[in-house]
């Protein structure tokens, strides 16, 4: 009975007191940064400005939007690979980038923040998480409107997969796919199947944080041809269920430098340079 009313008033607490106020500390801590504008909060959500990327949306906690967020514009997860990119001198009109594993797209608004005329594909499976992509996609302030597609990153296109929430935190950015039997559903897509829909010689950035999926697109007997024409990788690996020095490897053995930036592994294509 006791344990009954403690959890009860948790959570009660939660719901109604802790949720909103890491909710408030997080948007304060970016809007002191000036990082966001134009703050308005809505029941389950809250909408701000990011350059000029409008009326965004972030689902409020116990979700993970805000964490993505912050983790993103604030501790700049990719800030190397976009002063790499700036350094280098490209054509920034005409850069090619994949966010597979965008999550609600905060790294593609990130980059396109810095390369507004870039051509941005994001890849995300999971419904709820499409949903919330789509709408910030549609708010990016770009001339080009990025493209998303409804589909989870493996060595292999068409196989159909379906989401397993069990791992991790068990929050919208830790889930991972697993293969299933459905006849309708969330299919699988190649980097190799991506080149030819999209019809681009080359990526500019590959950015790839599926959760563990990448030890079957890095796999001894993945198809890594066209690594050739990926100028920056930027991967998430996780180690509890992906080889890192196996994935180090493949990616040295197609002619790639690879650095280790706190989360992500940075591998530069050397043919580039």
């Amino acid at each position: 009975m006791i344990r009954t009313i403690y959890r009860a008033c948790r959570s009660v607490y939660r719901c109604y007191i802790g949720y909103p106020l890491a909710t408030r500390h997080c948007v304060g801590r970016l809007l002191r940064k000036g990082l966001i504008t134009h703050v308005h909060y809505k029941k389950g959500e809250v909408n701000f400005n990011y350059g000029s990327a409008t009326g965004l949306k972030a689902r409020s906690f116990p979700h993970s939007d805000l964490h993505v967020l912050q983790q993103i514009i604030l501790e700049e997860e990719y800030g190397f690979a976009v002063r790499w990119i700036k350094a280098k001198g490209l054509d920034l009109s005409a850069l090619r980038i994949v966010d597979a594993g965008a999550n609600v797209g905060y790294t593609s608004i990130y980059f396109l923040s810095f390369f507004p005329q870039a051509s941005l594909l994001a890849i995300e499976p999971d419904p709820a998480n499409f949903k919330v992509l789509e709408q910030n996609l549609s708010c990016s302030g770009t001339a080009q409107v990025p493209r998303a597609i409804q589909a989870a990153l493996l060595a292999q296109s068409g196989l159909s997969v379906m989401i397993d929430r069990q791992g991790g935190d068990k929050k919208d950015w830790s889930f991972t796919v697993r293969p299933s039997n459905a006849v309708e559903g969330i299919l699988s897509v190649s980097v190799q199947d991506l080149l030819q829909q999209t019809g681009w010689p080359r990526i500019d950035i590959l950015k790839i944080d599926i959760e563990g999926s990448e030890a079957d697109v890095f796999s001894e007997q993945a198809d890594l041809r066209y690594l050739s024409v990926v100028r920056i990788l930027l991967i998430e690996i996780h180690d509890d269920m992906a080889d890192r020095k196996l994935i180090h490897r493949l990616l040295i053995q197609n002619g790639f430098e690879v650095v280790e930036r706190s989360e992500t592994t940075f591998a530069i294509n050397k043919a580039f340079n």
